[in-house]
């Protein structure tokens, strides 16, 4: 379960964060997850609040969007939406595809008190 680690290195960074900043605790922490980012939801909420015991981050509310993954097609110019790693273009059917998002996890913001 990958989404341990990740949760630790989370916790990690709002840490570091504290330190620079000067802060007592947080409320609210939002992640992007893209859709092909590997990361089960449920499992990195699990992982979260095992990980945030007796941090700054202990009992602060997991915001999680999900974002749908992007490519753009080599030979014909479309960009797309996928919902599979093995799909092809819906305009010419190719599979040359050029990943625009879709497999990051990114801490965008943080709710400190």
């Amino acid at each position: 379960m990958h989404e341990m680690a990740l949760s630790q290195s989370l916790v990690d960074l709002i840490e570091s964060e504290r330190r620079a900043h000067d802060f007592a605790r947080v409320r609210t922490i939002r992640v992007t997850l893209g859709a092909f980012s590997n990361v089960e939801p449920e499992a990195l909420r699990f992982g979260f609040e095992i990980a945030s015991r007796g941090t700054v981050a202990e009992h602060a509310e997991l915001l999680l969007d999900l974002t749908p993954a992007r490519a753009w097609c080599m030979p014909c110019g479309e960009s797309m939406t996928l919902s599979r790693r093995d799909e092809g273009c819906p305009r010419c059917g190719r599979h040359q595809l050029m990943p625009e998002s879709g497999d990051e996890m990114r801490l965008t913001e943080l709710e400190i008190a």
